[in-house]
């Protein structure tokens, strides 16, 4: 009895051995098989995180191609194009992009640069060289034709690193037997994620995110700190406005940027600008020294009624020039937008997604006085600050 006992025990201890063995060659062969069905297309990883795509993603001469639906969903809401002058525009915090279709250059913040790409058509959507906008949108876009994987991170998001100190193994997860989804070896880079108790989530350079041990990699080394966006609140103080008075040392509060609005900017019937103020004029170089003195901002403000002026880029272009070229002659800290009428409010909000960027590259600020026909909370979206 004790022999059949044991060779029933025996035979026990092989087949829950050889239910495990199959489970994990199953299991190992699956993931074989969805990775290389995952390769057959492109995919994007965004800040560490796989994008879930409208459209299919290309890769022409080492350039990626993003289709503008999938540009709308990841880097910017109000992207436009223009179908009768053919001309896209995007914008993303402190730039404005404006692409031709089918031209190898775009203009940036009203400079021109080339691309290694162009804007195209391709299976009848609008398709952006990816590759060639880092500047536009913050970004660096690196490829790995191995995994199929277009890596894409933030610059403005930290960027920490460590370095493999032995050739080890890349896991799915920190579970016990987790599968092997890459082998890297001594001296690889691998960009770090996070630690996890005994083990480091990494990316490494194929785009694949997984547990290596912290006992087989170097300490963190960090390659950029986050660079958080500006989120100082602007304070207008009253009664400072009229620049021909003389004004004594004011008390300021020590929690708040203080400025002073002073009326200035018109847009006339003509969409043209037109200004009251002469920074050459004693009354205002007077005024200006008063600002200093007490480390005020002087913000102009604008007056438009006129909403046909902003029509069509090429006219808005125009008067976001005239008001740039006006507020950095005169050293303000930026406008102050005053509406009181509009019939086109679309073609106003996009006055505002193409100004606001334009002026922040230069550190200055866009504020808006609202109206009963804006919505608040869509132009709090796009420039600094509203007020009501």
């Amino acid at each position: 009895m004790k022999k059949k006992s044991k060779k029933f025990l025996f035979r026990r201890i092989v087949a829950v051995l050889f239910i495990v063995l199959l489970i994990f060659g199953i299991r190992k062969v699956g993931y074989y098989f969805w990775c290389n069905n995952q390769k057959k297309d492109v995919r994007i990883l965004l800040n560490h995180e796989m994008v879930s795509l409208i459209n299919h993603v290309y890769v022409k001469d080492s350039i990626l191609y993003v289709s503008q639906e999938d540009i709308k969903k990841m880097f910017d809401e109000t992207i436009d194009y223009d179908s009768e002058d053919e001309k896209l525009i995007t914008t993303c915090n402190k730039h404005i992009a404006v692409l031709d279709l089918n031209e190898n250059y775009m203009l940036l913040n009203d400079v021109s640069f080339p691309m290694k790409g162009k804007l195209q058509e391709m299976n009848a959507k609008l398709y952006l060289p990816l590759s060639d906008l880092e500047t536009v949108y913050d970004i660096e876009v690196m490829y790995s034709e191995k995994t199929n994987i277009a890596m894409i991170d933030s610059t403005n998001k930290a960027k920490k690193q460590v370095i493999a100190l032995k050739n080890a193994k890349i896991k799915a997860s920190k579970l016990p037997f987790a599968i092997t989804i890459e082998k890297v070896k001594r001296g690889d880079k691998l960009e770090s994620l996070e630690q996890n108790g005994k083990y480091q989530k990494v990316r490494t350079a194929y785009g694949n995110i997984g547990y290596i041990p912290i006992k087989h990699i170097s300490e963190e080394e960090i390659l950029r700190d986050d660079f958080p966006e500006d989120k100082t609140e602007i304070h207008i103080l009253e009664g400072y406005s009229d620049i021909t008075k003389s004004y004594n040392t004011i008390e300021k509060s020590i929690e708040k940027e203080e400025n002073v609005l002073i009326d200035d900017f018109t847009i006339n019937k003509d969409s043209k600008l037109e200004q009251k103020i002469d920074e050459e004029s004693k009354n205002y170089k007077v005024y200006y020294h008063w600002t200093q003195e007490n480390n005020l901002g002087i913000f102009g403000n604008v007056k438009i009624d006129v909403s046909d002026s902003f029509s069509d880029y090429e006219k808005r272009n125009r008067i976001i020039n005239e008001i740039y070229y006006s507020v950095m002659k005169k050293y303000y800290r930026g406008i102050c937008i005053d509406i009181e009428k509009i019939e086109d409010t679309d073609s106003f909000y996009r006055f505002l997604i193409e100004i606001t960027p334009r002026f922040r590259e230069s550190g200055l600020k866009v504020i808006v006085k609202c109206n009963s026909q804006m919505e608040q909370e869509k132009v709090k979206n796009i420039v600094d600050f509203v007020l009501l």
